[in-house]
């Protein structure tokens, strides 16, 4: 097994995403288990970085849509609860579009005998976290699409639970942007309303 560094991380996740992610599986109701990782990352659209949780934020900060997904493999275990920090983050990213997907090992793993490191390629000596950074819109898009055929059948109920406070984020957004809107037209009514030009 190779040492953990950038070059090894894109060798690694070139294999997960084109031997696992691209891979009709009976689990997700005979879908991919992610249909858009591998034109994404064949198209360059993925930028793979090595780092920490200020590395993902960072990345936020400086987001210009160059690349649709953002990757971050952490160099140190993170020290803490990593999920309730994010979910935190989340809050305030997601007035911007922007969403933080955590992967932790150790966290409960879908039943799935294809998800096996040994099968689709393995590179790396040991799990390490990952942080994935993108668009919140574009997450949700997908997600019902996959919803609508069968992807989700077999997940579980925590996964689901996720997947919903994710929805949910983007629907606080909207209606967020609605109120926004609604603030904003009405003070264009008011400049120009003939009562407020008058005295």
């Amino acid at each position: 097994m190779a040492e953990f560094n950038r070059t090894n991380v894109v060798r690694e996740v070139f294999n997960w995403v084109h031997n696992y992610l691209d891979k009709p599986s009976e689990f997700y109701g005979g879908n991919k288990p992610c249909p858009f990782a591998a034109p994404a990352l064949d198209k360059q659209q993925v930028k793979i970085l090595t780092g920490s949780l200020s590395t993902a934020v960072m990345e936020a900060q400086n987001w210009d849509d160059a690349h649709r997904l953002v990757l971050v493999a952490f160099e140190e275990e993170y020290e803490g609860n990593l999920t309730k920090v994010v979910e935190s983050i989340n809050e305030v990213l997601s007035l911007q579009d922007l969403v933080m997907l955590v992967f932790e090992p150790g966290e409960d793993e879908p039943d799935d005998p294809a998800l096996d490191p040994a099968d689709w390629g393995e590179v790396i000596d040991g799990a390490y976290t990952m942080v994935l950074l993108q668009r919140l819109s574009e997450v949700n898009h997908f997600s019902r699409l996959l919803d609508r055929q069968g992807y989700y059948v077999n997940c579980s109920a925590d996964f689901m639970k996720y997947v919903n406070e994710r929805r949910q984020l983007d629907a606080r957004k909207q209606e967020n942007q609605r109120q926004e809107n609604g603030q904003e037209g009405r003070r264009k009514e008011d400049a120009t309303s003939p009562e407020k030009s008058i005295g």
